[in-house]
């Protein structure tokens, strides 16, 4: 009842398979271009098959956005492939949508902001298709930008937006004058204003009156163009289910964060997504070591959730969503869909509703999921009796009044597996997760960056990380992970954070990355 089914195995199943018929996904690109996915679906679709083609649409969209995506199937599929735009509430409002559609919402947002129509599907009979050539997402058609930035004579602000907390640099002159470190629950706010006060008394409290002259800042959510246009997030999710304000009006705050901060402190800003900035940061930092990359850079950051951020090859953020962590990976688990999304035992999409997204798979949710799996009845008492974790009306949670409890319960997690059997499984199945994780974006995206660089609180310890390494190495023997550690200081900044006797480079990389992102 609580195993996985990779999506991964399932498509190889029916790959393979004589009693599957044939699906071509074309996606029009919002930067132009076509990308095309072939799939097997069995001829006489069950309950399963069905799941798999949504959660291959859905992944497809959630990671590329798009403007379009056209379905040509064989005849006996053509029913199936018909009702995926009314699976995915095409045709309703956002605010109605659910589910799949949630999806839709992002890419219809991206397509406002630049001014294009709305997100739609069209379904053809296999007789139509015809082969295009996908488009390269990952072309080399750029020089590169990697050059690291002077900031000697600049005032620059660096932040790096979680969900549970902020961190922020102030760099003047070369040197990083301020740490600052600013814990909050985004996801219990019910208007955008109480997510970006907070931002901007930060800014102002590191300028100590002082000019500011450039702000950087990585925000989790979709960001194109300096522009937050998702919507779909957590951290926004009490503002989604306010029932007094309209959502799409009261997000536009949120949109034009930069804008907000331009005119309140007479500075450029550039924004970017947490993902893209970690790895922009290890691209950086690799260039500073001269070893360059010419395969560009796909990274992780593992935290409050999944983020996800690709570099290039040609020095370049792709214009596209990649909300990995939305990716639907496990088609299993059906003990684990019985608990809502606020249980700490449940697969279930804190945002959608879906089941087996990455959401609870390789983030801190993840950790506190399988912590009720793979502990023992006296392990798990322990957890109660620390203050973890509570329970009411049947249902586990990790309380956050009067004292938020999520930091020092992950913390004390990722120091249990230094030495616990029962810990150390849970970082290994996290690694098993971020396999899997490797393969879908490799079939979605087929990145020339083969490595991924691993950022967040759960790479901060040593011992978690090798053992989600050894985890991985599981399904993908030949997988590499590297770690966002001292070993990456190499520009004059990170020098500094890895020499500072309080903070680490696990912690601050992305804050201290978004000031040269800035100053770019």
């Amino acid at each position: 009842m609580n195993d996985s089914l990779y999506i991964t195995d399932l498509r190889a199943q029916y790959d393979r398979s004589p009693d599957c018929a044939g699906i071509v996904l074309r996606l029009s690109l919002i930067g132009g271009g076509f990308r095309e996915y072939a799939l097997r679906i069995p001829k006489i679709p069950d309950v399963m098959a069905k799941d798999y083609l949504h959660a291959q649409v859905y992944n497809i969209i959630s990671s590329l956005g798009g403007r379009e995506m056209m379905l040509f199937a064989d005849d006996c599929l053509l029913p199936l492939a018909s009702g995926v735009g009314k699976a995915f509430d095409v045709g309703r409002s956002k605010k109605d949508r659910r589910g799949y559609g949630r999806a839709v919402n992002v890419a219809d947002r991206i397509l406002e902001a630049l001014g294009l129509e709305a997100f739609r599907f069209i379904a053809k009979p296999m007789t139509e298709y015809r082969a295009v050539q996908s488009a390269d997402v990952d072309a080399d058609t750029a020089e590169d930008v990697f050059d690291v930035p002077c900031i000697a004579q600049k005032s620059i602000v660096g932040m790096d937006i979680g969900g549970t907390d902020i961190k922020a640099v102030c760099v003047r002159n070369g040197e990083i004058v301020r740490y600052l470190e600013y814990d909050w629950f985004p996801a219990l706010f019910t208007d955008c204003k109480q997510l970006v006060d907070p931002i901007c008394a930060i800014v102002k409290e590191l300028a100590g009156g002082g000019k500011i002259d450039a702000i950087g800042l990585c925000f989790p959510d979709v960001v194109i163009r300096d522009k937050i246009v998702g919507g779909e997030v957590y951290k926004t999710r009490g503002i989604r289910q306010n029932p007094g304000i309209d959502y799409d009006q009261n997000f536009k705050q949120l949109t034009d964060l930069n804008e907000t901060l331009q005119k309140q402190f007479g500075c450029s800003v550039k924004m970017t997504n947490d993902g893209p900035m970690a790895a922009f940061t290890a691209a950086l930092e690799a260039e500073a070591a001269g070893k360059g990359m010419p395969d560009g850079v796909f990274a992780y950051t593992l935290g409050t959730e999944l983020g996800t951020g690709w570099v290039t090859a040609a020095g370049m953020i792709p214009e596209i969503p990649l909300e990995v962590y939305n990716l639907i990976i496990d088609l299993g688990s059906d003990g684990q869909k019985a608990y809502d999304a606020d249980d700490i035992r449940s697969v279930i999409n804190f945002n959608t509703g879906l089941a087996g997204t990455l959401q609870k798979y390789t983030s801190q949710s993840g950790v506190f999921r399988l912590a009720m799996q793979y502990m023992n009845t006296e392990e798990i008492a322990d957890l109660f009796d620390k203050g973890f974790v509570k329970e009411e009306n049947g249902r586990y949670y990790c309380p956050y009044e009067p004292q938020d409890m999520r930091k020092p319960f992950l913390e004390y997690m990722m120091a249990l597996a230094e030495d616990n059997e029962n810990a150390k499984a849970i970082f290994r199945t996290i690694g098993e997760y971020l396999a899997v994780t490797w393969f879908e974006t490799e079939w979605l995206l087929s990145p020339k960056a083969k490595p991924r660089t691993l950022f967040g609180r759960l790479v901060k310890n040593r011992a978690c990380y090798e053992l989600m390494l050894e985890g991985a190495k599981r399904l993908k023997p030949d997988v590499v992970f590297e770690a966002a550690d001292a070993s990456m200081a190499n520009t004059p900044l990170m020098k500094q954070l890895d020499n500072h006797p309080d903070y680490t480079v696990a912690q601050f990389a992305q804050a201290v990355g978004a000031v040269y992102y800035a100053a770019m």
